[in-house]
């Protein structure tokens, strides 16, 4: 995932840097660097934040089932 593609995909889940570092175990300010191309990010990072926008989806999709009422 490119620093662009990441932004992009943060952006859209409406989910802000600081949400994404602590679930990631990144600092912001790396994030922020990230996603300018200020300084890439090492291969296993790059996974974290990628797992990290994933369990956002998922905790959306759950949150999305109980409000419906349905099980997810």
């Amino acid at each position: 995932m490119t620093n662009k593609q990441f932004a992009a995909s943060r952006r859209a889940l409406r989910v802000s840097q600081a949400r994404i570092a602590r679930r990631a175990g990144i600092s912001q300010s790396r994030i922020t660097e990230f996603e300018l191309g200020y300084r890439p990010l090492s291969p296993d990072k790059v996974s974290r934040l990628e797992d990290a926008l994933r369990a956002e989806v998922a905790q959306m999709e759950k949150d999305a089932a109980r409000l419906l009422g349905t099980t997810k």
